[in-house]
């Protein structure tokens, strides 16, 4: 990868990180304040801020993991981060495409959304009929039966940040090069 195009991806993720830390800020303050409408919103722009993460690292839906190799290797980003992970986000994201099958599906047509509290807080109802669930105990929010754990997520990109930032700073130019600028 060239080095210019590294930097810019470098900075572009120090940027998503922000916004994905100023998010779970968001869920912070909506927990606080009980107002759902606040911590789903930032439970949406942590997921799509680390999703923008996750395509700058590997591409969108994994078509550029090997040209972004180097990429993920300069800041210490593995495949088994939980960053890599965008089920969620995509749930979100097609949100009317899963009302739709839901709808076509589910045998009894409960459907539980928008909740907060321990996942036994609600009973009687088929995991495909949960849409929107979050946990304040574990961090998890629970779609369709699958747990994501957000507060993983919060701390890998506390763990990225620093480094995405110190990497983006660095030169865009090889020690061949001449640097930019007057001399």
């Amino acid at each position: 990868m060239d080095l210019f195009l590294l930097r810019m991806h470098q900075r572009q993720i120090a940027h998503q990180c922000h916004t994905s830390l100023q998010a779970a800020e968001q869920i912070k303050n909506g927990l606080i304040s009980g107002n759902q409408e606040i911590l789903w919103a930032g439970v949406q722009n942590l997921l799509t801020a680390t999703a923008n993460i996750a395509k700058a690292a590997w591409g969108s839906a994994g078509k550029l993991t090997d040209e972004r190799r180097v990429l993920r290797e300069s800041l210490s980003i593995g495949d088994e981060s939980p960053i890599a992970n965008v089920d969620l986000r995509n749930h979100l994201e097609h949100y009317d495409e899963r009302l739709d099958r839901w709808f076509r599906t589910s045998q009894h047509r409960n459907h539980a959304d928008y909740m907060i509290g321990p996942p036994a807080m609600i009973s009687g109802v088929e995991p495909t009929d949960v849409f929107r669930h979050f946990d304040p105990n574990s961090g998890d929010v629970i779609f369709w039966g699958e747990h994501y754990n957000l507060s993983q997520l919060v701390e890998a990109v506390t763990t990225l940040l620093p480094i995405a930032e110190a990497q983006a700073s660095l030169p865009h130019w090889s020690s061949g090069d001449m640097a930019p600028g007057p001399i």
